[in-house]
């Protein structure tokens, strides 16, 4: 069964990588932007191994639109588990890349260790203050360590019947973008549920999808605009749903 191969890789991982852990934690403390890069790194090639083990045949579209040369935020539609796997997996390694979390997850084991490596950001759905110091220690990654964001505008994991219906993107995650000027990547992810959540506790191997969308300067937009941008990314993050939706289901 997969969920075992998936289980027995992660603890696998886990063991194996415990020296390379105690490493990192100690260069931490004397240069915390080398030892996040070289974190990001081992959990990039991690998540790509956990993918591959649950056979899952990933098609990866618009890496090109994501500027190389430049912080971006990344703002996912979000489904599942496997989505942060994804798009770890294929964001390319130039962009050191920073993932914002429920604080839920600094609760699992060995899980929250990493994640506290790779500078995640642990935010508080219910507490208002303390998501806004989230959103600004978000800004600073991006101003300071030149770092790119990956954050899910809809706010939770999404549990509607069909992956093409989303919750409505939460207007203050784009502040990211329009206070530290960098683009946004809109992402589509498509059919992730179908790995995992759609039938727990087993694993499937599904085709997915993860679409990387041309980038958005807030510059470009006027003030009114800007009121309103993250109800106009979800409408490019659903268009590009529904352009992906012929690989999804094509059963051949």
């Amino acid at each position: 069964m997969r969920i075992i191969l998936v289980g027995i890789i992660l603890v696998l991982y886990f063991i194996i990588t415990l020296p390379f852990f105690l490493i990192f934690l100690l260069i931490r403390c004397f240069n915390k932007k080398l030892s996040t890069k070289l974190s990001i790194y081992f959990v990039k090639y991690g998540f790509k191994l956990i993918l591959l083990s649950t056979g899952t045949k990933n098609k990866v579209i618009g890496l090109e639109n994501i500027p190389k040369d430049e912080p971006v935020l990344f703002t996912s539609n979000h489904r599942s588990f496997f989505d942060i796997v994804m798009s770890y997996a294929v964001i390319p390694a130039s962009h050191n890349t920073v993932f914002i979390s429920k604080k839920e997850v600094k609760k699992v084991p060995f899980l929250a260790w990493w994640m506290i490596l790779v500078n995640s950001l642990f935010m508080d759905r219910d507490d208002t203050r303390q998501s806004l110091e989230v959103i600004i220690q978000a800004i600073n990654v991006i101003k300071k360590d030149k770092f790119s964001v990956f954050i899910c505008p809809e706010g939770t994991r999404n549990k509607e019947e069909s992956y093409f219906d989303m919750l409505p993107f939460k207007e203050g995650s784009f502040k990211i973008a329009t206070k530290s000027g960098c683009a946004i990547i809109p992402v589509a992810i498509s059919n992730s549920s179908a790995i995992f959540e759609d039938h727990m506790p087993w694993i499937k191997p599904v085709r997915t999808a993860i679409h990387f969308g041309k980038p958005i300067y807030a510059k470009d937009y006027s003030r009114e605009e800007l009121a309103h941008i993250g109800a106009n990314v979800q409408k490019i993050v659903q268009s590009m749903l529904e352009e992906d939706r012929q690989y999804i289901e094509n059963k051949s």
